[in-house]
């Protein structure tokens, strides 16, 4: 299973609470213990403090257990001023960012805290007062973080988001992606983009730009969870989805793989065979890659099977999709350069 780890919304709610604790007329503790959503609590050490008087600010690191999260190790800043009157508000201070887009949980142009984080951090701070307050949360390096994540796609802009549901981190990063294709794809719906382009990275993204004229915001980055990104446009009433991609990845979806990671699922290189097979077109030898197929083969003989190949494959997509969306396949080189497409298909 691996060591649990907490996210950065229990971060924020510890240093909020030692910050209200000072506030209070407390002293600040080495630790804090905060109520989880789900029941149960957690100990969170608190790595710094301060009381000026007026505010109070406290800090804790962030530790993501086994999880590959970039922000393990950030350290995550709160800091609490009084207010005259009024509830508890939300600002981001550095490294924290803003809702630039709507269709995510929080109102376009606040602070990017996600519901379950406000509310864990409003139960802590008013365990130690009932002052009005505002909340500036900040992450040091966030803005640099922020960009190894998804945020910039999502119009979350200037750093991270204080996220997590349960308070704590379970090491499985493949839900977290799953999750995240889902948002990307509910907040380009909410943008009204009803023809989103599913990539698996960067080179993909890049190929998209040049090649279908696709812009950022209609891109959705799956990376090898086809099958999240076809099911989450039917849930958003898309009308179309355009798939661009290597046939490494790709051809894995002719035998109902949408899972395409290299140690999942069916091999690409057997596919293509056979789908030359059916062609007649002879490839030489046991390839040991699809990219070392297409090298191989002639002009003709190379166009005649990435435009089957991608026929193919979005006939597998309709198929997954119970002829939902109107399908359309661009085959790209490692290079990103275009190797044949499918053409719009949809179900009859």
């Amino acid at each position: 299973m691996g060591r649990f780890g907490i996210t950065t919304g229990s971060c924020a709610t510890a240093a909020a609470k030692a910050a209200a604790m000072m506030l209070a007329g407390k002293k600040c503790p080495g630790s804090v213990i905060i109520d989880l959503p789900g029941g149960g609590t957690l100990t969170v050490p608190i790595v710094s403090s301060i009381h000026n008087g007026f505010s109070a600010t406290a800090s804790v690191i962030k530790d993501a257990g086994d999880d590959p999260d970039v922000t393990h190790g950030s350290e995550i800043q709160v800091c609490l001023e009084p207010l005259k009157d009024g509830p508890l508000i939300f600002e981001a201070g550095e490294g924290v960012g803003i809702v630039t887009r709507p269709g995510l949980q929080i109102p376009v142009g606040e602070a990017a805290v996600n519901p379950v984080p406000r509310q864990m951090i409003r139960q802590a701070v008013r365990q130690e007062t009932d002052c009005p307050l505002k909340v500036t949360i900040s992450v040091k390096n966030g803005k640099a973080l922020a960009e190894k994540t998804f945020n910039p796609r999502l119009g979350v802009v200037g750093g991270i988001s204080i996220i997590g549901t349960t308070g704590i981190v379970r090491p499985n990063c493949r839900m977290a992606v799953i999750k995240t294709i889902q948002l990307s794809m509910r907040v380009a719906a909410a943008a009204g983009i009803d023809s989103p382009v599913l990539v698996p990275g960067n080179i993909s993204a890049k190929a998209a730009a040049r090649w279908r004229g696709a812009k950022q915001t209609e891109m959705i980055e799956v990376l090898n969870e086809w099958g999240t990104g076809i099911d989450s446009a039917v849930a958003e009433n898309c009308r179309r989805v355009d798939l661009v991609g290597h046939p490494g990845k790709l051809a894995k979806l002719l035998t109902g793989n949408f899972y395409t990671h290299s140690k999942e699922g069916s091999q690409a290189v057997e596919n293509v065979c056979r789908v030359a097979r059916d062609q007649n077109i002879i490839i030489d030898g046991i390839p040991n890659t699809t990219e070392q197929i297409f090298a191989e083969l002639d002009k003709t003989d190379g166009n005649i099977l990435a435009g089957e190949l991608a026929d193919r494959i979005a006939q597998a997509v309709l198929y997954r999709c119970a002829n939902r969306l109107i399908v359309r396949v661009g085959l790209i080189r490692m290079d990103g350069a275009p190797i044949g497409e499918s053409g719009w298909k949809e179900g009859t």
